[in-house]
């Protein structure tokens, strides 16, 4: 639970209006994320969901090397690859919240949410059971991108695949890029400018956070250590990063151990290392963010 001294800086009317845009996909009144996504899997799919942008076959897109990403690796993307952008700056691949729009070359299309981080990584949240995580890195002149993504899903068991990213920066708040390898995408993402650049610090974000549906807790220390237990046994330890005061994103690492199973996971392909991107609400002074290991997603969100 957030404390008092935790207020908005966001424009409400704004905020409204992001609302309208995201076409039913808001849980909270006032947060425009992936809520409902994360806790009824109302977007892009049910628990058997379909991989990215491709609303026809699930099984063609599991074959595939191991993770690649930072973002389920464990390793770090690097600490300039946005360049000028780790700022929060108006020009380049700008770090933020954006509303994402995915289409396939069949036809098939998501509604989703993505983080990017001044670090290089991006996870795109289409709902709980299907997400993409993957590192980008800009050009010198910040006017087009590229990087590694993979797609994370489940059917009757989980599935992965992987392929290359390359996009254009359209405005200093659009996007476009395409996907290629296991799956073919296109996507336009629109940043949420002022959840995007509301201030975040360990400071804000030191508490205690309990997941809406009440099975997962997390606490974040003043020094940004993450320590947290869910209903089954899990025991979380980690660690939250910021890359820019003046940019909503945190990076989240954490490692997972004693874990029960779920209806969707045995306790070993739960356990392992985390890795993931979120942002914080300052109006309902919660927290959401998006994580995987090499085999599992787990989202989260709470206050």
């Amino acid at each position: 639970m957030g404390t008092a001294n935790k207020t908005s800086t966001r424009n409400k009317n704004d905020t409204k209006k992001l609302e309208l845009q995201m076409s039913g996909m808001v849980l909270s009144t006032r947060l425009p994320l992936f809520a409902a996504c994360l806790l009824i899997t109302a977007c892009g799919g049910g628990e058997s969901s379909q991989p990215l942008a491709d609303g026809s076959d699930p099984t063609a897109l599991t074959e595939g090397g191991p993770w690649s990403t930072p973002l389920v690796d464990g390793t770090n993307g690097s600490s300039d690859s946005l360049g000028s952008a780790n700022d929060g700056g108006d020009t380049g691949l700008r770090p933020g919240v954006y509303l994402t729009d995915i289409d396939s070359n069949n036809g098939g299309s998501d509604e989703a949410i993505t983080w990017i981080s001044g670090s290089g990584r991006f996870v795109t949240a289409i709902n709980s059971v299907n997400s993409v995580f993957g590192n980008v890195e800009a050009d010198s002149e910040g006017a087009q991108f590229s990087g590694s993504a993979a797609n994370l899903f489940y059917t009757d068991q989980w599935n992965r695949a992987e392929g290359s990213l390359n996009g254009i920066v359209e405005d200093p708040q659009s996007l476009s890029y395409s996907i290629s390898g296991e799956y073919n995408a296109s996507a336009a993402l629109m940043r949420l400018v002022d959840l995007s650049n509301e201030s975040i610090s360990l400071d804000i974000l030191s508490d205690s956070y309990l997941s809406l549906d009440q099975t997962t807790s997390f606490t974040i220390g003043s020094q940004g250590g993450l320590t947290g237990s869910d209903s089954t046994g899990c025991v979380f330890d980690g660690q939250i990063s910021i890359q820019s005061s003046s940019v909503n994103v945190f990076d989240v690492t954490f490692e997972a151990t004693n874990c029960g199973a779920t209806p969707t996971s045995s306790p070993s392909e739960r356990n392992g290392r985390y890795n993931g991107l979120g942002s914080y609400d300052s109006i309902n002074l919660r927290i959401s963010f998006m994580s995987a290991n090499n085999t599992v997603i787990l989202p989260f969100q709470g206050d």
